[in-house]
Parts: C-alpha cells; sequence; structure tokens
C-alpha cells in the first residue's frame, strides 16, 4: 500500500489546453478515493500522472516518501484498469490472472493460492478456462479487475471500469470492488463521472471542474454540504435546487425575500453572516427530498421563520415510494421528492417550504 500526493500539479496539453490547473490531493494510505467530475474535467489525467504514463507540466507527484516524477510506469508498483478490458486473447481466464505473477516470479503454488483467492471474491472461479472471447463485457471487466488486484500492486487505479456495463452489473461490481478492497486495502482512486457510482463508492470524494478541484469530502458531507453550486449542481438525483433570493439584516432579525415576498428566519437556522442593513443575493440550496410541498389551502397556519412558497405543479414523475414534483415557484423551477399520493395533480396550485435547517446558501455571486 501507499499513500499519493498531488502537489500543484497541472498539465498543459498545449498553450491553451490546460488539462489540471494547480492540483492539491492526498490520497491516504489504504484509502478508497473516488475522482469524480463531467467528461474533460481532467479525471483521466490525474490517472495517467499516478501511473507514469504522462508528466506533470509543473507540480510533483509523491508515492508514499517517493519522488516519482519521470519515473517509470513499470518502476512504480501500480496497476491500472480501463473502461474496455484488454486481455490476452491467446490465454484463458486462469492464465490471464496469472500472467503478470509469472513476470514477477511469484512461486506457482503462491501464483495458485492467489488466484483462487480473487477469482472466488470476483465470482469467476468457474470461467478459469474458458478464453475471452467467450465472455461476457461484466465478466471481462471482473477478470481484468482481478488481473490488476492479483499480483498485491502498492496502488490501483480505475478509469471508469463500469461505465459500459447495464446497471444491475454496474451495482454487483461496486459491491465487489469494496469488498476487494476491505480484504486487500490497496490504495484505490476510482474515476466516474456518475454520481450517484461516486457516492456509493467512495470513503472519500473528490469533485473535479475544467481541470480544477473544487471539493474533496466524504459523500455524506459532499451531498449534505456542497461548497460549491457546481457541486451542489453536479451530485445528487435530482440534483440540489439553487433558488434565488436575497437575506436582508435589520438589528437582530434576518428575512428571507423570495420574488415579492419576505419571511423572517428562525435566528436558530444557520445563516451566513450579514452586517446590520446589509442586503446580499444568494442562491439557496435545498435537496428535493428537503423541499416540502402542501395542497395550497391545506395550511391555514404559520409559524416565525415558516417560509412556504405559492407553487404550481407543471410535472410529475412517479418513482415507485416516491414521486418527483416539478414545480413553478415564483419565476424559478424546483424539483421536491415527496411520498407517493394520490392527491397531487399538474397543474396544481400548492405551497412549497423548504427545510430551512438543511438549506445551504451560496453567493449569486458564484
Amino acid at each position: 500500500m501507499s499513500s499519493i500526493e498531488l502537489r500543484q500539479v497541472s498539465r498543459d496539453f498545449d498553450a491553451r489546453t490546460r488539462a489540471l490547473d494547480s492540483v492539491d490531493l492526498t490520497v491516504l494510505d489504504g484509502e478508497r478515493l473516488v475522482v469524480l467530475g463531467p467528461s474533460g474535467s481532467g479525471k483521466t489525467t490525474i490517472l495517467r500522472l499516478i501511473a507514469g504514463l504522462d508528466q506533470p507540466t509543473t507540480g510533483s507527484v509523491r508515492l508514499g516518501d517517493a519522488l516519482v516524477d519521470g519515473l517509470p510506469p513499470h518502476r512504480r508498483n501500480v496497476a491500472m484498469v480501463f473502461q474496455y478490458p484488454t486481455l490476452y486473447p491467446h490465454l484463458d481466464v486462469a492464465g490471464n490472472l496469472e500472467f503478470g505473477l509469472k513476470t514477477r516470479g511469484v512461486p506457482r503454488a503462491e501464483r495458485r493460492r492467489r488466484i483462487g483467492e480473487v477469482a472466488s471474491m470476483l465470482k469467476i472461479d468457474a470461467l478459469v478456462r474458458r478464453r475471452p472471447a467467450s465472455l461476457s463485457g461484466g465478466e471481462r471487466q471482473r477478470v481484468a479487475i482481478g488481473r490488476a488486484v492479483v499480483r498485491r500492486p502498492a496502488v490501483l487505479l480505475l478509469d471508469e471500469p463500469f461505465s459500459s456495463l447495464d446497471l444491475p452489473l454496474r451495482a454487483a461490481l461496486r459491491r465487489e470492488l469494496i469488498e476487494l478492497h476491505e480484504a486487500f486495502r490497496t490504495t484505490l482512486v476510482h474515476v466516474t463521472h456518475d454520481q450517484g457510482e461516486a457516492l456509493s463508492l467512495g470513503q472519500r470524494i473528490a469533485v473535479l471542474d475544467r481541470g480544477r478541484l473544487i471539493q474533496v469530502a466524504s459523500p455524506r458531507e459532499l451531498y449534505e454540504r456542497p461548497a460549491s453550486p457546481i457541486v451542489a449542481a453536479f451530485v445528487g438525483g435530482p440534483p440540489m435546487n439553487l433558488l434565488p433570493c436575497t437575506l436582508v439584516r435589520d438589528g437582530s432579525r434576518t428575512s428571507l425575500v423570495v420574488g415579492q415576498r419576505r419571511w423572517p428566519i428562525n435566528p436558530t437556522h444557520p445563516l451566513p453572516a450579514l452586517a446590520d442593513g446589509e442586503s446580499r443575493a444568494m442562491l439557496m440550496g435545498i435537496r428535493p427530498e428537503h423541499l416540502h410541498v402542501d395542497p395550497a389551502d391545506a395550511l391555514t397556519e404559520r409559524a416565525e421563520g415558516f417560509l412556504a412558497i405559492e407553487s404550481r405543479i407543471r410535472r410529475i414523475e412517479f418513482q415507485g415510494d416516491s414521486v418527483l414534483l416539478t414545480l413553478d415557484l415564483r419565476g424559478s423551477t424546483a424539483v421536491a421528492r415527496v411520498a407517493a399520493r394520490d392527491d397531487f395533480h399538474e397543474g396544481q396550485s400548492v405551497v412549497a417550504s423548504p427545510d430551512l435547517a438543511r438549506a445551504v446558501w451560496f453567493s449569486a455571486d458564484n
């Protein structure tokens, strides 16, 4: 196992193309880190720099205590798995798993033990005598992961290995990958554009956007306390609602203005610090499950600090045990996730009540 450290790493491909911009990132020894971002954000470039397939334009890469800039890939003890597995077609599954061990001089008995262990964990023990051409896509990817893990690398890099597989298979392979990691505690960096995959797989998640590292946090912290509107909009399905509003401080009271309506806010709610008399344009971040919806005539009493915004249901999407309501909400569009029930219909007038205790606040300048 080994820690990984990127210090002020930038990678320029030409004068106009900067794939990474001053990235500082540390992966702990034995950690399972997911790098999340849209296409073109620099995710794969990070893996290539760690593996030694590319070199930083500026900055440095360390594996453990060693500075590895300029060190060739075969001397880094790093294994990498790609989206489309490349197996040796003339070797059966056992031969593919064994190949790297043979070239490293691992004794035969130890090779067999490791192959049996990994094949069992990845549920490919019944396939060891089959050739790659006879395997399904999921089976080939299992073999590729097994071939990487069986040689016990210090670092395991995975470049969107599940993105071409169907959803049930992706979920199964995620669980198997977590089990492998827990068994061997190899330092693991997994790249994906799928926020659901990142939330379920990562112990921590690093979010990239246009070559910049935006936030590194646990899945829960990333979901509940995104550091920027970019993270809020990218993480979550559906993503966090970002509602334009204004916060106004008047003496000891803070009020929220949405459209032409103004509500006093309970001082126990976490709010940005405002000077007396200050008015600040904000984006209120609310997850769909924290936006409560009731028929317009259902709420007759309003407690102080209880925000109720007149809205209209534009669309209803059935999700099984819940429904997604797309709302026209005072010049904005918002999505609420509520329990499945029969008393909502498209075009209905409702009131939407954000749970301000769960709100995240961003400057409108962002």
